[in-house]
């Protein structure tokens, strides 16, 4: 039901909000305990934003849910560094990594990918 009414909130608000506030509301929460709803946001001015609308949400949603303890707050995510793929075999490794398949394709037609 809370994900409903979070759900109903952005659909209600959609033609209002700026790009940067829909971003946020497009996130779906967490429920932790004692009734405290976590967003993550990846940087400062994702909190920002948060910041600007948590007021407004957690009105809703206790009016909503006829609930007065519901909670909003917000976890920085953690940056997740990507390796960069230059070579044409280091692409293909990444690739065989998700799918392990490829590696016997390549052996079974006798393909080099870096040719």
């Amino acid at each position: 039901m809370l994900f409903e009414k979070w759900d109903e909130y952005f659909e209600k608000k959609k033609g209002i909000l700026a790009d940067h506030e829909a971003m946020i509301l497009r996130k779906k929460p967490v429920l932790k305990e004692n009734h405290v709803l976590e967003i993550s946001v990846k940087n400062g001015v994702e909190i920002n934003v948060f910041k600007k609308l948590e007021e407004e949400i957690v009105s809703y949603l206790r009016k909503e849910l006829r609930n007065s303890k519901i909670l909003i707050s917000h976890v920085l995510a953690e940056k997740v560094e990507e390796e960069n793929l230059y070579t044409d075999m280091d692409k293909f490794n990444d690739m065989a990594k998700r799918n392990p398949v490829l590696l016997k394709l390549k052996d079974r037609l006798g393909l080099d990918p870096d040719y």
